[in-house]
């Protein structure tokens, strides 16, 4: 551990500007994710929920930054009895090792290493899914990866994108960044590592706002978007093909 070394959590360091789904992170982040991120357990509720629209008997569902896989588990156990094919993608290996571990008797389930900006999407698949995965991808790939979602996708096809997003208003901006650490404080995070883990996403993560969002969508051929999440700085969209 560097003298720089930030605590973002119970035994979870990391240096500034330097967040990364590490070996030290992946077994500890589900508990984190829920503290961190703001109706988490929630969203994953929804989205599976959502899903209902767009999965169909032998479905093939994508997901983009899978992590633990426990949206995987959430789709897979909604949609059982579909004979439903679901591809999890992730860059990072700690994390695929942890969801292999709980998708473990699951069939139809393949998980993939591999960068989304470069992956090669296979077609004709009914859903994708991305959460909390775009705003760590630079800002220059995104409108080419909303592209490849696009084209991926059957005719009324879905992609469900839930991010944290920016807010162009000064004042607002405030508001909403003092109102998440102040729920992060009180799912039991400190200020230290709230602060910490601040620190440790810049240059990491770079949320747009929700107007980018949706224009990028709409650019990249999407016809029909709307929002199915809100909360302050973060929101959940559905685009349809």
């Amino acid at each position: 551990m560097g003298q720089d070394a930030l605590k973002v959590d119970s035994d979870i360091f990391v240096a500034p500007g330097n967040w990364e789904f590490s070996a030290q992170v992946a077994p500890k982040f589900n508990s984190h994710v829920i503290k961190s991120v703001p109706y988490y357990l929630d969203t994953q509720v929804a989205v599976a929920e959502v899903s209902d629209w767009f999965v169909r008997k032998n479905s093939l569902i994508l997901d983009l930054g899978c992590a633990t896989g426990s949206t995987i588990g959430d789709v897979y156990r909604r949609h059982i009895g579909k004979n439903i094919s679901i591809v999890g993608i992730d860059n990072s290996a700690p994390m695929l090792a942890e969801a292999n571990k709980s998708l473990q008797g699951f069939r139809g389930i393949e998980l993939i290493k591999a960068d989304i900006e470069t992956y090669n999407f296979p077609k004709e698949i009914d859903l994708i899914l991305s959460l909390y995965t775009l705003q760590f991808v630079h800002p220059k790939f995104r409108l080419e990866t909303c592209k490849k979602i696009y084209e991926s996708l059957n005719p009324s096809g879905g992609f469900l994108l839930v991010e944290k997003v920016a807010d162009e208003d000064s004042t607002l901006s405030e508001i909403f960044c003092q109102l998440h650490w102040q729920r992060k404080e009180a799912m039991g995070l400190s200020v230290e590592e709230i602060y910490g883990k601040a620190k440790s996403l810049r240059g990491v993560m770079v949320p747009l706002t929700l107007e980018r969002n949706f224009a990028m969508l709409r650019e990249a051929g999407f016809s029909k978007v709307g929002l199915f999440f809100k909360w302050f700085n973060f929101a959940g969209i559905v685009a349809i093909k």
